[in-house]
């Protein structure tokens, strides 16, 4: 049996020491422990609650993100919840609530998958928060159109 040594001196250094073993016991690593994407969502989505169930769906599931209207009719956010509560989560954004008609759901899957300090719930954002990103889904503008400049104004999430 081996025993997960962790020691550092004073200095931030880390000391091995003679002997030990050091090994990460599976499901200790945040990639094994939580399930992170981002999602846009298609269909008729706006006007029939789809944010609020979704955020009330993170609450119930545990998962922590955002979601908001975009000015396309659609429904984007990011979630991060446990490797359990993910695919549920995701399963939910293609349902949506009973008023809703999910068409198509854009999913990325984050491959490296942490808990960052600015996600401690599940917030719907404004409707005039623009929020986008480099790539799908929700690609701003102006990366989907190449007119992307060095030092644009835009802050990407």
């Amino acid at each position: 049996m081996s025993i997960f040594v962790s020691y550092s001196c004073a200095s931030g250094a880390d000391v091995e020491i003679p002997g030990a073993s050091v090994y990460t016991p599976k499901g200790w690593k945040m990639t094994d422990r939580f399930y992170g994407f981002r999602y846009e969502v298609f269909g008729k989505v706006q006007g029939v609650w789809f944010r609020k169930t979704t955020q009330e769906m993170a609450d119930k599931l545990a998962c922590f993100g955002w979601v908001q209207n975009t000015y396309r009719g659609t429904v984007v956010g990011e979630a991060r919840c446990n490797k359990v509560n993910g695919p549920k989560f995701e399963k939910y954004l293609h349902e949506g609530p009973e008023l809703a008609r999910v068409d198509k759901v854009d999913v990325l899957v984050y491959p490296n998958t942490k808990i960052k300090l600015h996600f401690s719930d599940f917030p719907i954002l404004d409707d005039d928060r623009e929020t986008c990103f480099r790539d799908k889904p929700h690609q701003c503008e102006e990366f989907a159109n190449g007119e992307a400049v060095e030092g644009s104004e835009r802050t990407e999430l």
